[in-house]
């Protein structure tokens, strides 16, 4: 059972629920996982504790699994 954690910054997520299930079908369709496997963090950090490259934007995401 993979454990996945999405990190970014906060702010710009409307509808975190949305990023996780996103994550997580894309998990299903890649690494033809069962869709009840199913262990996904979603954490928005503040934007003065998550530095981000300078090329990246606002929306920089970090997926590790």
């Amino acid at each position: 059972m993979p454990n996945t954690l999405i990190e970014t910054p906060s702010g710009w997520i409307d509808n975190p629920q949305q990023v996780i299930d996103a994550v997580h079908s894309a998990m299903v369709r890649g690494f033809k996982l069962p869709e009840r496997d199913r262990t996904v963090r979603l954490v928005q950090h503040p934007a003065t504790h998550f530095s981000v490259p300078p090329e990246a934007g606002e929306r920089y995401t970090i997926v590790e699994s």
